[in-house]
């Protein structure tokens, strides 16, 4: 059984209604994305949702270096760069608990050992670790999947808990089955137009989900 992160929520209407409909995750982007908010919008999330953990997604060191002070009342940070391990031994010495985010470029599982090896250091502060396919990558299944299944299943071989992203649907979710993810980390495909979750496919996808 997975649970869900929606990812890019850019409301706090929108995290109410997703964390309504079952999401485990609630991700808000903090710069460096169309989908950004501000880290206002960010911490009045994790104070008002009780349910679902929010998860401030960090898209570079700098940015962490600027709000690190602010960030206090978030207790999950997805470090969505080419951070290293001493940005997760700082963050777990302050408290945090951290997603790490592995991009998985050209399909390949190359080298996958290699990329967690050093993160079991530190899997008390860990949430999980995200693997995903390069941003506007193409799919390489017929689904729609922007990853393979066979890299797909051996980047979740290579550190547990582990969760996927890349081109994950409600209609593909089911696709992941043979991978046993355990969280599936999910942006526009619940989106019926940019930046707008729709509560319906969310709770579409977490009840496929809760299957796989």
């Amino acid at each position: 059984m997975a649970v869900v992160k929606i990812c890019g929520v850019m409301s706090l209407e929108d995290a109410i209604a997703v964390e309504a409909a079952g999401a485990r995750y609630v991700g808000m982007i903090l710069e460096g994305s169309r989908r950004a908010v501000g880290i206002d919008m960010i911490i009045d999330a994790s104070r008002t949702l009780s349910k679902s953990r929010v998860v401030a997604v960090i898209t570079g060191k700098d940015v962490l270096d600027k709000y690190i002070e602010r960030l206090d009342p978030i207790e999950i940070l997805q470090l969505h760069y080419s951070h290293n391990p001493k940005d997760i031994e700082i963050l777990s010495m302050m408290g945090y608990r951290v997603i790490p985010v592995i991009i998985i470029k050209n399909n390949t599982t190359l080298d996958m050992e290699s990329a967690t090896k050093h993160l079991t250091t530190f899997s008390n502060a860990i949430e999980y670790v995200l693997f995903d396919a390069p941003k506007d990558s193409a799919p390489v299944e017929a689904s729609g999947l922007k990853l393979s299944i066979d890299v797909y299943s051996a980047a979740c071989r290579s550190y547990r808990p582990c969760g996927v992203a890349g081109g994950i649907t409600p209609n593909n979710v089911s696709n992941l089955k043979p991978v046993r993810p355990d969280v599936i980390d999910v942006s526009s495909g619940v989106e019926t137009s940019f930046g707008k979750k729709d509560p319906v496919l969310v709770r579409k996808l977490v009840e496929a989900a809760g299957v796989i």
